[in-house]
């Protein structure tokens, strides 16, 4: 019988295990697992929850080595990016324990009444599902402000990135057994696409949440659409990166080449299409190119390595056409352009100019480490170019006029702004996006409501 899913790495093509999606009977005993442990977890107090949560950090941590390793292995990340994943998902936890009673304290509303509240409940198990770029970040950044908000939790892995999931499961499950509550908050669910409409449209399940490409998020949420069911929706992203006329080149290029390498460009919120006015664009592209040449390929558990792999050949492929079909259409390659020349799983640094709206690369979200440079003659133009694309993710501003910066800032259509900050998540911050980059919100206080119930309590 043929296998359904292999998990390889990315470096070398190892296969590190090798397993089937299970039927949709099992699929659906776990739901009811699920919707049991719901019943008992929402009526924990928020100190039995933060109690709970405070061991999977503390398991986490003593097993960030292990974690970090499986998370490179599996999906290719330099191992300091892995290590750096598993302390922000600890800080995430931490985030919460600190801040979930507030978040979700109920509050009073004057209204003809003696009395009147709205209270944040619980709405039941949530089905998450999952990419493969950040396996873990991913996975809890959800999962965190859910449970402590007192949902149970199913997660759909990306088919290729399992194997962090299950330890952190089992992680869940040693802590369970050791406080004797929390049995089936956390689980893994190692499901076939072809299943997952029988997930979402089981009536325990509550809602979903889905963090990928904007096409597939399109399917999920007419999925949820047609069975009634809360969607939270994290797209994809095509982040402008904007230069002003005043910024410091010298401080903004290596923030530049720091936003775009993140993960080896493999994020929805790097930098991607850099945004110059005309007389700094030569400047700039020089500088970028110096950074990008010192790069060094390797095995990405070694220290020295700066250039990690591509996660999959598909990845490699998509790259490969987009700068192909743009070049053929009259853009200019400045640095790399394809493969790196005897190592098919790396893809060279990229910097591409003349992009016009004939390139696919235009509109496309380049996944990996491709750079797209952009010239504008005045601010307006700039704010023009920025939210030129379908997406709105993210988008960061630069420049040494406070005023500008700010006026820029208010004008991008996106969900987070950064001004002369590289675009990240943070537990604290509200994060999501809008056009093709989704809707709804991860993260901060906006994140624990997200998959509450928002209930009015009158009394007359």
């Amino acid at each position: 019988m043929p296998v359904d899913f292999f998990v390889h790495d990315p470096f070398n093509g190892q296969v590190l295990h090798a397993y089937d999606a299970w039927p949709a009977s099992r699929l659906l005993d776990q739901i009811h697992n699920s919707w049991k442990a719901h019943l008992a977890w929402r009526d924990r107090s928020f100190q039995e929850r933060i109690k709970f949560l405070e061991g999977v950090r503390t398991l986490m941590l003593q097993r960030k080595d292990d974690l970090a390793s499986t998370i490179t292995s599996e999906m290719g990340k330099r191992l300091s990016e892995s290590q750096a994943e598993i302390e922000k998902c600890c800080a995430l936890i931490t985030h919460y324990e600190e801040n979930c009673q507030k978040y979700l304290t109920s509050h009073s509303i004057k209204a003809d009444g003696k009395k009147h509240e709205v209270c944040f409940e619980p709405l039941g198990p949530i089905l998450s599902i999952m990419p493969w770029n950040f396996p873990l970040w991913q996975a809890l950044r959800f999962a965190i402000p859910t449970l402590f908000a007192g949902n149970s939790l199913l997660l759909k892995p990306a088919p290729e990135t399992p194997l962090s999931s299950m330890k952190v499961e089992e992680i869940f499950r040693l802590v369970a057994q050791n406080l004797n509550y929390g049995e089936d908050i956390f689980i893994v669910l190692l499901a076939h696409l072809r299943d997952l409409e029988k997930v979402i449209s089981s009536p325990l399940v509550r809602g979903v949440s889905f963090t990928g490409s904007s096409e597939s998020g399109r399917k999920v949420a007419e999925l949820g659409g047609r069975h009634l069911k809360k969607v939270l929706l994290e797209l994809g992203g095509s982040d402008p990166f904007i230069v002003l006329p005043d910024a410091n080149l010298e401080a903004v290029v290596p923030e530049a080449v720091r936003s775009r390498m993140i993960n080896c460009g493999q994020t929805c919120i790097s930098g991607k299409r850099f945004l110059l006015p005309h007389n700094l664009k030569d400047q700039f592209i020089e500088r970028m190119k110096k950074y990008f040449l010192d790069l060094k390929i390797g095995d990405p558990r070694h220290a020295t390595t700066t250039l990690a792999p591509i996660f999959h050949s598909r990845g490699m492929k998509s790259l490969e056409e987009l700068v192909t079909d743009a070049v053929e259409k009259g853009a200019c390659v400045h640095l790399g352009g394809g493969p790196v020349p005897g190592h098919p799983q790396f893809f060279s640094p990229t910097i591409l100019s003349g992009i016009t709206s004939k390139m696919k690369l235009y509109s496309a979200e380049a996944f990996g480490p491709v750079s797209l440079i952009f010239e504008y003659s005045d601010v307006g133009e700039a704010i023009r170019l920025a939210n030129g694309t379908p997406y709105g993710l993210g988008a960061s501003v630069w420049g040494q006029d406070a005023a500008q910066c700010e006026y820029v800032a208010r004008q991008v259509e996106c969900g987070s702004i950064f001004v002369n900050g590289v675009v990240k998540s943070d537990p604290r911050v509200p994060f999501g996006g809008i056009k093709a980059s989704g809707f709804g919100r991860e993260l901060g206080e906006l994140g624990i409501l997200e998959f509450t119930n928002a209930k009015s309590y009158n009394f007359y």
